[in-house]
């Protein structure tokens, strides 16, 4: 990698991240389409959480093919790690999205990522009480 790609990887990696975080994509397509920008330069992600998927997401619309994401872990979703259980899902992760009020349900939802709302599972609906072995009855 010379020093025009390790520059073009810094600046879009920074642009990416702001602009995930603020959702605005405009003046990212602006430098990803001018005609300076080289298209055929490889491109690493680290992390398969949400910043690494958008990340992929956008230069892949943006023209750039040869992007590789690598994950340290067997699974996507990075700090948010929700568990299937009952009728909803238990959050193991250190991060999670939570109502439709939550800045990172707006970004995905702008980026297409939503596939369907679930309710988190609330043990406190249906709690079980115990005592060293004994299960305490209600």
């Amino acid at each position: 990698m010379n020093f025009y790609d390790t520059s073009l990887f810094q600046v879009v990696s920074i642009i990416l991240f702001i602009n995930v975080i603020t959702g605005a994509p405009n003046s990212l397509n602006t430098i990803l389409q001018s005609s300076n920008c080289q298209k055929n330069v490889s491109i690493a992600i680290i992390g398969a959480g949400f910043a690494g998927l958008a990340a992929s997401k956008k230069l892949r619309a943006a023209g750039f093919q040869n992007v590789d994401i690598f994950e340290a872990e067997n699974r996507i979703g990075g700090r948010v790690y929700p568990i299937p259980i009952a009728d909803g899902f238990l959050q193991q992760g250190a991060e999670y999205i939570n109502g439709q009020a939550n800045p990172i349900y707006e970004i995905a939802s702008r980026l297409g990522v939503v596939d369907k709302e679930v309710p988190d599972y609330d043990p406190n609906e249906d709690p079980d009480y115990w005592s060293g072995k004994c299960n305490i009855p209600e």
